[in-house]
């Protein structure tokens, strides 16, 4: 299967599940700025560890609709560039940076992540956040990456691993559920250290990440039903009950959380 027919099929998985109710969910759902079960303070001090400043340029590969970026943007005063593969999701990013009055300093562009041709030796940093899960392909994405930082810019990521005693029905499921290419946070800072980059931080934030998605869930069973009354009771079900599995997983120790921030060698 050639580059362009994978990017074509994870496109048409993506599209499907990030429609209207996707976004009011995640909407509902969300701790802070983006899309996935992480509280701003969290972003903020792990993109102040990794040295983002006022003037650093910043990349957002799957930058879903721009919360993050438009974060880190506005409370750090950097300039942030998104990619996104889903038109709709690129779309909301737009519409709501133009909202921000951020235009200025975040802009995005649509395309696959792991294969987007970069501007060579341009950012300072390439940020994840609950992002790079959809990646089927992390080391294409990492090799892309590298080419696309400053010497010695920085990858930094918050994202979630398997646990190395994760079974194989829990890895079947987030692969299919979530599209997922994850592994455990190990093969994770090994696969940087094979493709250019010294890891020199990592930080598990399982716990952390499992109380924000019971609070997440929380928020969204309050709305249920307006939730059913836009999108319908299987939707409705459908972001319930992985969120619940979600929750299980991680309460199972299958799933965990990690912060690792890694230099370009």
């Amino acid at each position: 299967m050639d580059t362009q027919t994978k990017t074509d099929d994870k496109l048409g998985a993506l599209v499907q599940n990030y429609d209207a109710a996707f976004r009011f969910a995640f909407e509902t759902f969300a701790l802070g700025s983006s899309d996935g079960p992480v509280r701003d303070r969290e972003v903020l001090e792990l993109a102040r560890r990794a040295g983002i400043t006022s003037g650093s340029r910043v990349l957002e590969p799957g930058s879903g609709s721009g919360g993050v970026s438009r974060l880190l943007a506005r409370e750090l005063n950097c300039e942030v560039h998104g990619i996104d593969l889903t038109p709709s999701q690129l779309q909301e990013a737009q519409r709501k940076t133009e909202e921000a009055a951020l235009q200025d300093t975040v802009s995005f562009s649509l395309g696959d992540m792991e294969v987007f041709d970069y501007e060579q030796e341009t950012y300072d940093v390439a940020i994840d956040v609950f992002s790079w899960i959809h990646a089927t392909n992390w080391q294409r994405l990492l090799a892309s990456l590298h080419a696309a930082l400053k010497p010695g810019g920085r990858i930094v990521i918050y994202d979630a691993f398997l646990k190395p005693e994760a079974i194989d029905q829990t890895r079947a499921y987030v692969r299919d559920a979530w599209l997922a290419g994850i592994s455990t946070v190990d093969d994770c800072t090994a696969l940087l250290e094979d493709n250019g980059y010294q890891v020199n931080y990592t930080d598990e934030r399982g716990q952390q990440v499992l109380e924000n998605w019971r609070g997440g869930l929380a928020n969204l069973k309050q709305k249920e039903d307006e939730f059913q009354a836009r999108f319908g009771e299987e939707s409705y079900g459908f972001f319930v009950e992985t969120s619940a599995w979600t929750i299980e997983a991680y309460e199972r120790e299958e799933l965990t959380a990690a912060q690792v921030i890694a230099k370009k060698r």
